[in-house]
């Protein structure tokens, strides 16, 4: 019995010191990510002719099942919308948050959002109002259900404040401490620019849920007159870092005035709070050497630099500049909790100077430690226009990253997207103010701005990718890991030879001792999981529906009955032609179409996938109400079209109940 004991705990220590020692000697280059194939996270329905851009994405602390996305919309008027997952960010189902505008407010636009610790999700916006599409008011509205139902919004700031990030602290108060940072407007702001400056950046906070709000607290200095587009991250103390962009003596972009690209410089600009935002530290310049890419379209929603703070104190941010000759991102960590920054890193792994464009990145922080970073990039395009999203990590600090993966399966057009008629807009396309990204213990969700549904200008999509296989923290050896580690395997074997012995002796005291010392290793690891707390009652929002479409000589192949909400369709040519999938909406009174029928009058185009060569497939999401639906193909083949041989299908789509979707 005492041999096969001492086998068994020399078995145990050597699994767990291997165990240790791989945890403590990965690096980015052991590990090789799993990219999930791209879904659509927004309805896709032509007819509507949106422009979706600037995806926000945040999880449930206490589910991360639950996630939720926020956008901005463009076209055809200003406006916000929410997509809710249950399915930890795979799928998305839409909701309506703001189904009532607040007095005198006549949009809702700019929407941030963020859970408390409850699991509740707060939505915050800005109401528009007038021609000028001025900010009248900032307001902020909240779920307890999921997203189901949404409170009255409450008004937290007046008009003429732009820029509005929130973020919330869940570990102060009942249900967490909700701070703002916003830039501060003096005067009437003219078209397409700022008034001049003083125009502050500024914070506050709210402890009760944005029923008051602290008195606001100043952070940029006087001698940064032209300091725009903060960005904002909590660390795990209670500290707030904010960064921004001190555009220096550029007022061309700031207010908005006519001439080229400005051929100056720009400064990166950190301040932190150490006491919960009441005061914050004089601030520090992270880098003074930034090349302005292109002109600021609109200095109202110009994007910012973004920053995100590690469990152990690092606090990282990353931004985009053409100090290269093309555009590159670059990311710069601070190791002493925002008082001194490391020289920034480029992270897209291209060739330096090679006319390839890579911008507007998002960076988000993992529990344990791993810093994840997506961006958009073009590349893969000869002429530098057409984006796809890539993403990297680093999981020793921000020291290293790994190598770059795509997560596009197709290209989207960045000229594709709402025009402004003001001197600083020329002739682009707003692609938006950001790209979305959360990072959890071993996994990564990402969103962006995508057009590879857009047949006409300004349309524009949310699509979204999950990556997993990631390691779930730091990989350096940082001075506690090894202490914390030994530790365990002391406790490990502790355990062992107390489970040995109550098994020889059948001690039932020893069995106890066994179970005192394994809650104490347990509660040794960590402090309480937040999905170990009681989740809310509400349930999940019920995941996206899949159809798959066979396209062949002359057929449409798939299977009923299609559902109503929201449809995934995954589109694929399996024949030996090149087909079309045209989905279009009948009817009511219209006859039945069939392979020798007349093809019916359409009403409308839902969605149409342009011609596919044999093998190649599109993933497209539309939000079907019950009624008549067709699926055409018109390719020609000389004077005839495939339509004309039959290669047409009807479906009906019937109503589900209301718990098709929230």
């Amino acid at each position: 019995m005492m041999q096969r004991s001492a086998i068994a705990m020399v078995i145990f220590l050597v699994a767990a010191g291997g165990a240790a020692a791989g945890f403590l000697d990965r690096s980015s280059e052991d590990a090789r990510p799993t990219v999930h194939p791209d879904l659509p996270a927004t309805s896709n329905d032509l007819r509507l002719a949106r422009a979706q851009n600037s995806p926000m994405l945040a999880a449930d602390p206490r589910d991360p099942r639950f996630v939720a996305l926020a956008v901005r919309l463009d076209a055809p008027d200003f406006g916000c919308g929410l997509q809710v997952s249950g399915d930890g960010g795979r799928t998305f189902v839409p909701t309506n948050p703001v189904p009532k505008l607040p007095p005198r407010a006549e949009k809702c636009y700019a929407p941030e959002i963020a859970f408390d610790r409850d699991g509740n999700l707060y939505y915050l916006f800005l109401g528009l109002r007038g021609r000028g599409n001025n900010p009248m008011g900032v307001f902020l509205t909240k779920s307890s259900d999921r997203g189901v139902t949404f409170s009255k919004p409450i008004r937290l700031l007046g008009p003429g404040n732009y820029q509005v990030r929130m973020a919330i602290d869940t570990s102060i108060g009942a249900n967490g401490r909700i701070h703002l940072v916003w830039l501060r407007t003096t005067g009437d702001a003219p078209t397409g620019g700022l008034p001049p400056p003083p125009n502050p950046i500024v914070t506050a906070y709210s402890d009760d849920g944005g029923q008051t709000l602290s008195e606001p607290v100043e952070i940029t200095d006087r001698d940064r007159p032209y300091s725009v587009a903060p960005g904002v991250a909590l660390g795990s103390d209670h500290s707030v870092h904010v960064v921004y962009y001190d555009l220096e003596d550029d007022a061309r972009d700031y207010q908005g005035l006519e001439g080229p690209t400005w051929a100056g410089t720009w400064s990166l600009v950190a301040t932190s709070s150490f006491d919960g935002g009441e005061t914050f530290e004089p601030a520090v310049t992270i880098d003074d050497d930034l090349e302005p890419p292109e002109r600021v379209l609109l200095i109202y929603t110009m994007p910012p630099p973004v920053v995100a703070a590690s469990p152990d104190g690092r606090v990282h941010a990353a931004w985009h500049d053409a100090r290269n000759g093309d555009w590159d991102v670059f990311v710069s960590t601070s190791a002493d909790s925002g008082r001194s920054w490391a020289a920034p890193e480029r992270i897209n792994d291209d060739e330096i100077g090679n006319g390839k464009h890579q911008y507007l990145p998002r960076i988000s922080t993992a529990p344990e430690g791993r810093v994840d970073v997506v961006f958009l990039d073009r590349r893969r395009d000869s002429n530098n226009v057409r984006n796809d999203t890539f993403y990297t990590f680093s999981s020793d600090g921000g020291r290293t990253f790994a190598r770059n993966e795509r997560l596009t399966s197709e290209t989207s057009d960045s000229r594709s997207g709402q025009h402004y008629l003001v001197p600083s807009a020329g002739d682009r396309a707003d692609f938006g103010s950001r790209i979305a990204l959360i990072s959890l213990r071993e996994e990564a969700v990402a969103a962006w701005t995508d057009t590879r549904n857009a047949l006409l200008a300004p349309y524009q999509d949310v699509y979204g990718a999950k990556i997993t296989d990631l390691p779930s923290g730091m990989t350096t050896r940082s001075p506690w890991v090894l202490p914390a580690a030994l530790v365990l395997l002391l406790a490990g074997g502790a355990i062992m030879t107390v489970v040995i012995h109550a098994r020889s002796r059948r001690n039932k005291n020893a069995v106890e001792l066994a179970a005192v010392l394994a809650a104490l290793l347990v509660g040794c690891t960590g402090p309480e999981s937040p999905s170990s707390r009681p989740r809310l009652e509400a349930p999940l929002p019920p995941p996206a529906a899949f159809v798959d479409v066979a396209m062949k000589e002359y057929t449409f192949g798939y299977r009923e009955p299609i559902p109503d909400g929201r449809v995934i369709f995954h589109v694929r040519n399996t024949g030996r032609e090149e087909h079309e999938f045209v989905l279009v909406a009948l009817p009511k009174d219209a006859p039945r179409f069939g392979r020798t029928a007349d093809t019916p009058q359409i009403v409308s185009t839902v969605f149409h996938v342009t011609a596919r060569a044999p093998g190649e497939e599109r993933r497209f999401a539309v939000d079907l109400a019950p009624g008549r639906y067709g699926m055409l193909c018109f390719v020609r083949e000389g004077d005839v079209s495939h339509v004309d041989k039959g290669m047409r299908s009807e479906f009906t789509v019937k109503s589900t109940g209301d718990d098709a979707s929230p």
